[in-house]
């Protein structure tokens, strides 16, 4: 009997507890030291979970791809992940970009 409520409780207590948040920060992209400047900010950020940063253009773009940076998170104990867009425009055609990588839209711009 002790055992089953055991079971019970520690059940209740899994299902309640918080999941882990990854926060993937995605930036436009550059030059290497503008690419520092976006990791710079990614160390500072303080959170419980795995924080990543990706690309969608310039230097970084083919080693930080989202969909990698995404399974990194995922990797390091990640159970949701949060988008954090870091623009310098919000005019840019990467929302549309970015939209389309977390599945809110199933069609991309040939331009992008």
């Amino acid at each position: 009997m002790i055992l089953l409520q055991l079971a019970t409780l520690l059940t209740v207590f899994q299902s309640a507890r918080t999941p882990i948040i990854g926060t993937l920060i995605v930036a436009h992209g550059g030059d290497s030291s503008w690419n520092a400047s976006v990791d710079s900010v990614a160390k500072s950020v303080r959170l419980t979970g795995p924080v990543g940063v990706s690309f969608l253009m310039g230097q970084g773009a083919s080693t930080h791809r989202f969909q990698d940076v995404a399974r990194s998170l995922a990797r390091r104990g990640a159970e949701r992940i949060v988008v954090v867009p870091l623009f310098v425009s919000s005019h840019s055609g990467h929302y549309e970009q970015l939209r389309y990588l977390v599945g809110q839209t199933d069609t991309l711009d040939a331009e992008m």
